[in-house]
């Protein structure tokens, strides 16, 4: 469910999805004697251990890894302000925590997810887009021979990545490349790649970009 719910008949207005739920903790437990109610939130370890060498689809390997990290090891305990501290004993100790891994906030727990409300229909209230900028350069000449006369420096994202893609397809297309080392990253099948170097190995020495 989302932790934004909409209330009222404009879609503007929100409330969080557990004040909701501690609205109506009664109806949650009834015929019961409900108390006070308090908020917590684990984080787990995220790190991911992946044989690339063993994958044969590393693509939905790491998508499966992704679904586990949910049962990964806690490592962080975020609590509600005013939370007894029999009730943060408890869970630190539930948990294999120790005190220097609880996190008493005060306000709304996990605040990023606050950026969902970015998607509401409010132009008036948002920057306008960022459109990175394409270098003078780009078309005009082969990146190569641009290289060999001067070092070029790209500063993403407020450069274009379109630059990076032209790179590799040059690469690709020219006879003088006779290996591509590069290290890739995809998000998705249909995402465009996230490159973090790329090296073209020429015939000719003098020619590298990262």
């Amino acid at each position: 469910m989302p932790r934004l719910v909409p209330v009222g008949k404009f879609g503007t207005k929100f409330v969080l999805l557990e004040d909701l739920i501690e609205a109506h903790r009664d109806s949650l437990f009834p015929g019961m004697i409900v108390g006070k109610s308090y908020r917590f939130r684990v984080t787990r370890d995220a790190d991911i251990e992946i044989r690339e060498d063993e994958a044969e689809d590393l693509l939905r390997l790491i998508q499966q890894e992704l679904r586990q990290r949910r049962f990964g090891t806690p490592v962080r305990l975020e609590v509600s302000a005013g939370m007894p501290e029999e009730m943060i004993a408890y869970l630190t100790e539930s948990l294999n925590l120790s005190s220097e891994d609880v996190y008493v906030l005060a306000g709304p727990l996990n605040l990023p997810e606050l950026m969902s409300l970015y998607d509401v229909n409010r132009p008036d209230l948002k920057e306008e887009s960022f459109v990175p900028t394409l270098p003078e350069w780009r078309g005009e000449e082969s990146i190569f021979d641009i290289v060999r006369e001067r070092d070029l420096l790209l500063h993403h994202p407020y450069d274009s990545y379109d630059t990076v893609t032209d790179f590799i397809n040059e690469a690709v297309d020219d006879p003088e490349v006779v290996a591509i080392k590069i290290c890739l990253y995809r998000t998705g099948p249909t995402l465009p790649f996230l490159l973090l170097s790329f090296e073209p190995l020429r015939r000719e020495a003098g020619h590298r970009a990262y």
